[in-house]
């Protein structure tokens, strides 16, 4: 008789301390899932031709394409062309260069709600192949020391290849 008290004791707390399963159904909201393929966004730089317009020494044009999966995942496609132009003021150099660039790479949503407010984290890799040109007219070796003989490099062709890490926001403002 005492076994089966403690029994039924031991049930009845079990019952009382342990949800049941239609409880913690409804409790548990389901988040919407986005269609695979949500659209695609162009960008445009316009930093760039302001740059360009008011002659800065450093300029750039820049457009991307940006692919939009599940509302999580995006995968992006830039394209611009750089320029530099820098003179010296303590001694006559001078350098130019005008770059071609490529990045591709991917950017993720973290944000689990599908309400138009994106925080991004990305990975990007980037390429360039350029011709540059630096000058210097009073460039005289210092270790074989003579006459001032100036340097003069054109049209040196580089390379250059990188990996940007990218963190960004997006919000909706009006619809």
């Amino acid at each position: 008789m005492r076994i089966s008290r403690y029994i039924s004791a031991l049930i009845c707390s079990c019952a009382l301390l342990c949800p049941s399963r239609s409880l913690a159904k409804k409790e548990v909201e389901e988040i919407p899932k986005a269609p695979v393929f949500c659209g695609v966004a162009v960008q445009v730089d316009l930093a760039g031709p302001i740059m360009k317009a008011v002659n800065a020494r450093f300029d750039q044009l820049e457009c991307a394409a940006r692919l939009n999966f599940r509302d999580h995942y995006f995968p992006i496609c830039e394209l611009g062309f750089g320029e530099s132009s820098r003179e010296g003021r303590t001694n006559n150099n001078y350098y130019h260069a005008r770059a071609p660039f490529f990045r591709v790479g991917m950017d993720y949503n973290v944000n689990k709600k599908h309400n138009g407010n994106r925080t991004y984290i990305g990975l990007r890799y980037a390429f360039t192949t350029f011709n540059h040109d630096f000058s210097d007219p009073e460039f005289s070796d210092p270790v074989w020391p003579s006459d001032n003989v100036g340097m003069a490099l054109n049209s040196v062709r580089a390379k250059m290849q990188w990996i940007e890490v990218c963190l960004g926001f997006e919000t909706k403002l009006w619809s």
